[in-house]
C-alpha cells in the first residue's frame, strides 16, 4: 500500500475514533486534506475504503455521518474493560 495513503486512512482513523461525536464526510475530508497537504479526493476514496474495509461506516440521521461501526466501538470496550479487571 502506498504510504500517503495508508497515512491518510491512519489520520481518517484517529479523527473519527478521537472526535466524541458524529462526524459529516465532508467535514473530515475538508479537515485532513487541509492538515495533510492533499487533494479532498484522496481522503474522501480513504474513507470509502475504510468503509469497505468494515473499519468505518456511513450512518444517516438527517444528514449524512462517518462513524466507527458499532461492532468495533463494542470490541474496544469490552477489550478496555476486560483489561482492567485483569490489571
Amino acid at each position: 500500500m502506498d504510504s500517503v495513503k495508508k497515512s491518510i486512512k491512519s489520520a481518517v482513523m484517529q479523527k473519527v475514533s478521537n472526535a466524541g461525536r458524529r462526524l459529516a464526510p465532508s467535514e473530515v475530508a475538508r479537515d485532513l486534506a487541509c492538515s495533510l497537504s492533499v487533494p479532498v479526493k484522496d481522503v474522501k476514496r480513504a474513507m470509502n475504503e475504510l468503509v469497505f474495509e468494515g473499519r468505518l461506516e456511513y450512518t444517516f440521521f438527517g444528514q449524512s455521518y462517518i462513524e466507527l461501526p458499532l461492532r468495533l466501538i463494542e470490541r474496544e470496550f469490552y477489550s478496555r474493560h476486560l483489561h482492567q479487571k485483569t490489571g
